[in-house]
C-alpha cells in the first residue's frame, strides 16, 4: 500500500543526513521531496543529495502553497497548517514515499536524524508518533474499484442510493 512519511528538520545537516541514510537503506533519493522556505538553499540541497525540490512550496513557501500541496497528498488540513508554519519559520520538511513494508524504517531513520513531527500518512489510518488519532486522509470512494473491499463497497453503494 502506498504511504508517505513526513518529518520536519530544524537544521540542514540533519535533513541531509536523513536523506543519505534513507538512500543507504534502499529508498530512492530522487523520490524524496524537500520543502523549505529558501529556494536557493533547497536547490543546493536537492543537487547535493539527489532529493527532489517541491515546486511552489520550495520557492518561498507561499501562504496556502504548502497546505494545498500536502492536502493533495492526503495530509489532514490541520497537520498541513502546522507543517506550513514550520516551513515558513525556516524548517525543512521531508516527504518520503514508502510502502507499508518499509514505512517503519523511514520513520526510524527520520527519528534518528532528529526530525520533529514524524508522521506516516496513507490510504489506511495514519500512524503518528506522540499524536492522538487522525482521520482517514483518502476517501474510499476515490479508490479504484478493484482496490476496494467488497463488503465496504456494498455499504458505500447503498449509502449513495
Amino acid at each position: 500500500m502506498a504511504r508517505m512519511v513526513l518529518g520536519v528538520f530544524t537544521g540542514r545537516d540533519q535533513a541531509e543526513d536523513a536523506i543519505s541514510e534513507l538512500g543507504d537503506a534502499g529508498f530512492k533519493t530522487k523520490d524524496i521531496s524537500l520543502i523549505m522556505k529558501d529556494s536557493k538553499v533547497a536547490e543546493e540541497m536537492g543537487h547535493s543529495t539527489g532529493a527532489s525540490v517541491a515546486g511552489g512550496a520550495a520557492s518561498g513557501a507561499t501562504a496556502g502553497g504548502v497546505i494545498g500541496g500536502l492536502a493533495g497528498l492526503g495530509v489532514p488540513e490541520e497537520d498541513a497548517k502546522v507543517y506550513e508554519e514550520r516551513v515558513r519559520d525556516g524548517a525543512i520538511l521531508l516527504v518520503v514515499p514508502t510502502t507499508s513494508a518499509n514505512e517503519e524504517d523511514a520513520m526510524e531513520i527520520l527519528d534518528a536524524s532528529e526530525a520533529d513531527q514524524v508522521k506516516s500518512i496513507g490510504m489506511d489510518k495514519p500512524r503518528a508518533r506522540d499524536e492522538a488519532e487522525y482521520g482517514t486522509p483518502t476517501y474510499y470512494s476515490e479508490l479504484r474499484r478493484d482496490k476496494r473491499r467488497k463488503d465496504v463497497e456494498e455499504d458505500l453503494d447503498d449509502d449513495l442510493l
